[in-house]
């Protein structure tokens, strides 16, 4: 198991597709990964919880619940005290998930079906919905999200919190808030986005013997930035260097009543190592942002003077970022379109995010920075 995250993070139906395909291509069974998938939960738990004797798993009707069956098969082996509640009679189960029920009964487990049960218990392990579910959960799983979010003790979700989109990290309906998830073959990009990390917990992460292949075989949908994975984005100074051989950024926005934003801006990309700031901003904005930060530079243009003088300012600039307090008028938009206009690096955030979802086009050399409402304008879904 690994110690720390990969960073390619992929859609359900990568993972689904594409473990099928890596576990045929290297001669391993699909319940061979159930099994593998049961044991990894198992360690788990066994290594964060170590004071813990009284199981109580939660198995839905697939394959999520097939390998809460191969944990609850483990633990009893163990000689823990094991309670199986079954949100799907066993005797509907299909393929894999049967085959893992089969042998935790062989091992002299027992299902209970009925109303969630009210038992105290060391440890709750939540195997219900995996990461297949794409619409909201049933009123029999919301009821037993609802007992498992009630129960005072840690929640160790198998794969996803169950209610949990694991495309998009929202929640559909209700959802499991977990201690700690395990999850399996490759990392679900919607446990790193949204609200999800309010859920997951404590990620953790087995490939089952096939991240390897899977990951050279199949293109990520998105990478996971962590601090070990960005260092290289920050840059080698000399000693000697200078804040003329840093870098020349312009922060554009901050009209009438909005100045707060874009001096914040500035200070940020100050302490950030920018070499040179300049505010593009309303002239009003001037004394404040010097009797604040007097090492930001500043810049105002007014629309009578035209196309011509805007470009000539904003050719200063080997970076722009644009947005904060900008606003939507017609000011704000001649900014913005001069700015696009300049095809440099760029960083879009706040109002210009909201222009780009009136006036939509695409460069390869942004960075878009938006909270959720910005992206719903931006996606057509606000």
């Amino acid at each position: 198991m690994t110690a720390s995250l990969p960073y390619s993070l992929y859609r359900t139906d990568q993972v689904r597709d594409g473990e099928r395909k890596i576990a045929a291509d290297l001669g391993v069974e699909m319940y061979t990964l159930m099994d593998r998938a049961g044991q990894a939960a198992f360690q788990t738990l066994q290594e964060r919880w170590p004071e813990a004797k009284t199981i109580l798993i939660a198995c839905g009707g697939g394959n999520n619940g097939g390998d809460g069956y191969v944990v609850a098969k483990l633990a009893i082996e163990a000689g823990f005290n094991v309670q199986v509640w079954a949100a799907v009679d066993p005797s509907l189960l299909q393929g894999d998930a049967e085959l893992a029920f089969k042998a935790f009964v062989a091992a002299g487990g027992k299902a209970e079906r009925g109303s969630f049960p009210d038992i105290a218990c060391d440890l709750l392990v939540d195997a219900l919905l995996g990461t297949g579910l794409n619409r909201p959960v049933s009123p029999d799983y919301a009821e037993a999200i609802t007992a498992i979010n009630q129960c005072p003790c840690p929640v160790l979700s198998i794969d996803v919190p169950s209610g949990l989109d694991a495309n998009k990290g929202v929640v559909l309906g209700k959802a499991v808030r977990a201690t700690a998830t395990i999850t399996f073959v490759a990392l679900k990009q919607g446990m790193f986005t949204g609200v999800a990390r309010d859920y997951c917990g404590d990620i953790v992460f087995d490939g089952l013997g096939i991240f390897a292949a899977f990951e050279a075989n199949i293109a990520p949908s998105a990478t996971l930035l962590l601090a070990d994975n960005v260092q290289h984005l920050e840059p080698q100074r000399k000693r000697s260097a200078h804040k003329g051989q840093l870098g020349r950024l312009i922060c554009i926005g901050g009209q009438k009543g909005m100045g707060g934003a874009i001096i914040l801006c500035g200070q940020a990309a100050l302490r950030t190592g920018a070499g040179l700031v300049s505010l593009l901003t309303a002239e009003v904005n001037m004394p404040a942002i010097l009797a604040r930060q007097p090492e930001l530079m500043t810049m105002f243009w007014r629309e009578r003077q035209g196309g011509e003088i805007l470009e000539h300012t904003l050719s200063w600039g080997d970076v722009i970022a644009i947005g904060p307090g900008l606003g939507l008028s017609s000011w704000s938009r001649h900014l913005f379109d001069g700015a696009l206009a300049m095809n440099v690096p760029m960083v879009l955030d706040a109002d210009a995010l909201n222009l780009l979802a009136q006036y939509p086009c695409r460069y390869g050399n942004w960075v878009l920075t938006p909270h959720p409402g910005e992206a719903a304008r931006l996606l057509s879904k606000a």
